[in-house]
């Protein structure tokens, strides 16, 4: 599957930017191809990207790319014009859309700055989200923040996946032991023994996995 990915950025402090890219490096290495499409691909601040992903500014994708170019479009965040026109311009390729609001429909965020948003809803927002093929939500709240602004979309419910260290050895060193006036240990103390931690790289949380698989197949939806 040709699939491409739309995001203002890919900074590596930015929790979407980690999210998409790691969900394009585990298409790849499945066998798909993927583009991330940003606004600028010469920053510098990056994350770090599977060779096989392809790196290419939206301005260019919108302009050149055909609509046999891609079998999908995965857009993430929302209140951006930019995101809107390539909303718009999938549409008119009559490429299918999955949308990734990641957390900016909960009543929290809609609070900060609400009357763009109010505005944004009204203008374009709330038509390009009811018009998308496939939602994801990454927990049953995020559901109901999307249904509670009366859309009805297909949605898929995949949290987002952490890749551990490779390895980790901790271990809990136990405190010295006090005894209270009975001679025996102090409760305060608890039973604390040395536990070793060990991770594999392997160890993924099944969110990403879900939604690698609802993209390849058509993943359990709600």
């Amino acid at each position: 599957m040709k699939i491409l990915h739309i995001i203002g950025g890919l900074a590596k402090a930015a929790g979407t930017s980690v999210f998409c890219a790691e969900l394009s490096n585990e298409l790849v290495a499945r066998g798909h191809e993927v583009t991330i499409a940003v606004c600028n691909p010469d920053d510098g601040d990056l994350y770090s990207l599977d060779p096989r992903v392809r790196l290419a500014s939206i301005d260019a994708v919108v302009q050149s790319a055909s609509s046999s170019d891609f079998d999908l479009v995965h857009i993430h965040a929302l209140w951006s014009p930019v995101l809107h026109n390539v909303a718009k311009w999938a549409h008119n390729k009559n490429v299918p859309i999955v949308w990734s609001p990641h957390g900016m429909l909960q009543k929290c965020a809609l609070k900060n700055k609400w009357w763009k948003k109010l505005a944004g809803l009204a203008l374009y927002q709330w038509r390009d989200l009811h018009s998308a093929a496939l939602l994801h939500a990454t927990a049953q709240s995020e559901v109901e923040d999307i249904r509670r602004l009366g859309l009805k979309n297909k949605v898929v419910v995949a949290p987002l996946g952490v890749r551990l260290p490779v390895s980790t050895n901790r271990t809990i060193e136990q405190p010295e032991q006090s005894n209270n006036s009975q001679g025996q240990p102090d409760a305060r103390h608890g039973d604390v023994r040395d536990v070793p931690c060990e991770r594999s790289d392997s160890d993924l949380d099944g969110g990403r996995e879900g939604l690698t698989e609802s993209i390849g197949k058509k993943g359990e939806q709600t």
